[in-house]
């Protein structure tokens, strides 16, 4: 690829198709700790969520808070795989203890959670008052379904897509407050996507972290948004090869999040090649950046 200007402000600079092509040589260099962290966490969620599930059958006020912790504990093996990403990128030796700090900043990702939560709230509240008030036998149609979907079985939940597509048809593109809804909440996730890695990473506290990626991402919403909704096919794309798809890329998914990360990270911090002023000696290309280690 040709060098960037010297010139070039931080603001337009998001190698989209670099990270994806960075992230695939970090992720086959250790593509068995990818795998071998993947199938640790499917295991530890699955089991907190079948045992949340049954305790949520005999006893509902503690299903509740096993709920909570299930969803705390997802969130910290997603931290996970960004604390051991950034180590390898760090030129550590891959080990699943890398993998597993995530664990060690829980209370934040818990708090980040429920903040962002109560932001979305509003345009949630919004979806489901006009959903109902459009079209009730649909609207609750539409819930039992989502109600009912195996998450647990790949191949039931491919099956079903065709119903809850024809209920979201009727639901959501001829409703106007559920549109609102829809993208509102799309803008909040996509502007918010950082946040996670800035816990696991950084360090910072929840609101800190839910700042600093919407600060990161707002020059690039577009492009973050593009990024997302492309891993977002491949993890689609990857079920009907049953568990096996869904294993491999993974981590891949997390790697190119990552690595956008690691890239918007220089910018928001002043330290990317091409922030410096316009008399500096800019030598570094492309490539050396999007391969470049976060000091």
């Amino acid at each position: 690829m040709d060098d960037h200007s010297p010139n070039q402000t931080t603001s337009s600079y998001f190698d989209l198709w670099q990270y994806f092509k960075t992230s695939y040589q970090t992720y086959r260099k250790n593509l068995g700790i990818y795998l071998g962290f993947t199938a640790l966490s499917w295991f530890i969620i699955y089991s907190t969520w079948g045992f949340s599930f049954l305790i949520n059958l005999i006893l509902p006020i503690i299903g509740l808070i096993s709920s909570i912790a299930a969803s705390a504990i997802r969130h910290s093996l997603e931290a996970g795989y960004y604390t051991g990403i950034h180590a390898i990128r760090q030129g550590e030796k891959p080990t699943i203890g890398l993998f597993m700090r995530g664990f060690s900043v829980w209370q934040s990702l818990f708090f980040m959670m429920i903040i962002r939560g109560i932001f979305m709230s509003p345009f949630i509240i919004i979806g489901i008052v006009s959903l109902f008030l459009a079209d009730w036998e649909v609207a609750t149609t539409f819930i039992f379904q989502l109600l009912e979907l195996n998450f647990f079985s790949p191949l039931e939940m491919i099956l079903s897509l065709p119903e809850l597509a024809h209920s979201i048809s009727l639901l959501f593109f001829k409703n106007i407050g559920a549109m609102i809804s829809i993208m509102g909440c799309i803008y909040l996730q996509i502007s918010f996507s950082f946040a996670v890695p800035l816990i696991a990473i950084k360090g910072e506290t929840s609101m800190k972290a839910l700042k600093k990626s919407w600060r990161m991402t707002k020059p690039h919403w577009f492009k973050v948004m593009i990024m997302m909704a492309v891993l977002g096919l491949i993890s689609l794309f990857s079920w009907p090869v049953l568990l096996v798809g869904p294993l491999l890329v993974a981590g891949y998914l997390r790697s190119t999040i990552y690595i956008a990360f690691e890239d918007l990270l220089l910018d928001e911090e002043h330290e990317h090649p091409y922030a410096q002023p316009e008399h500096a000696d800019i030598s570094t290309n492309s490539t050396e950046a999007a391969n470049g280690i976060v000091p």
